[in-house]
């Protein structure tokens, strides 16, 4: 005997007939390849910049799709700057929030706090808000003009992929795994993966099977063996990884640098957390991998749920 499913949509009639909005959100945050973000291509993005005449910003025209929502801007739109702090500086962020409770989508600016080192503000993600950055703003202490030199673009968009790369060559010490860095501002960013440019690990925000390639370059040398791992950072400690994600490795070639790539094909937890790691047992040590014409990489594909 045929049992129904607890939810179901969209249909003419029947329980499937009457689609609330969280139902909605349900089956339309898997479209798009992306919780939410900017949709490439549309318009102008949302760009982030500044008129340079006063303590504002603007965002310009684009779409966007946030948990299953969509919206769009055909003009673009000035947003105002909190007044400056006298004698410390601040970094605000530029958002587009999806608010569920009042049923709108906006942009907004989020005020950070005056210090001597200031922090970015967070976005909120809960079943009530959830935002998505635009750009960074920084505000200089007693500031009377925001100029888009002051304006950082860090756009998400919805695109399924995001792409790191290594910014400078990494010393490896021999014999024991260590954690590959990679710069700050991605090649290619999607709202399903979180970088901590701090602890170098990535957060996969999204349920479902996962694609994760890494690669890195390593200088030539004629001893050891290299290899590349991807892994739960937490299963990895000095030479021991207790549960392999994906794994390469080769022996050394003289005179030849060694490029090794290793791709992991696994169905992930949201929150999961993963890092790339680097190996070997060379005589020379630190031994270096490169990053010249992205050598030393890492991408993130969200096949499906």
């Amino acid at each position: 005997m045929a049992t129904t499913l607890d939810t179901y949509a969209p249909f003419d009639s029947g329980a499937g007939g009457s689609v609330t909005e969280d139902t909605w959100r349900k089956f339309m945050r898997h479209m798009l390849g992306s919780a939410s973000g900017v949709i490439k291509g549309m318009s102008n993005e949302f760009a982030p910049s500044a008129a340079g005449t006063g303590m504002t910003v603007t965002v310009d025209t684009g779409e966007c799709w946030m948990r299953g929502h969509w919206g769009e801007y055909t003009t673009l739109r000035t947003l105002p700057i909190a007044a400056a702090h006298a004698t410390l500086a601040r970094k605000d962020r530029i958002v587009l929030r999806a608010d569920f409770t009042n049923n709108r989508i906006e942009a907004d600016v989020l005020t950070g706090t005056p210090s001597a080192t200031p922090v970015v503000p967070s976005v909120t993600q809960t079943t009530s808000i959830w935002e998505t950055s635009v750009g960074i703003v920084s505000v200089a202490a007693a500031a009377s003009v925001i100029n888009s030199g002051n304006v950082t673009d860090d756009r998400v968009y919805t695109s399924a992929q995001a792409r790191y790369a290594s910014t400078s060559n990494q010393g490896c010490v021999s014999g024991i795994y260590v954690k590959i860095a990679f710069g700050s501002t991605p090649i290619n960013r999607s709202g399903d993966v979180s970088f901590d440019s701090t602890t170098n690990n990535f957060t996969l925000l999204r349920s479902g099977l996962w694609i994760i390639k890494a690669q890195t370059r390593w200088v030539a040398d004629t001893s050891g063996k290299r290899e590349i791992i991807i892994a739960d950072p937490s299963t990895v400690s000095g030479g021991l990884c207790t549960n392999l994600l994906g794994e390469n490795g080769s022996a050394a070639t003289p005179s030849l640098e060694a490029v090794l790539s290793c791709t992991a094909i696994q169905r992930f937890a949201a929150n999961q957390v993963i890092a790339a790691f680097e190996f070997h047992n060379s005589t020379t040590s630190p031994l270096n991998i490169v990053s010249a014409n992205n050598g030393t990489d890492i991408s993130f594909v969200w096949v499906g749920p």
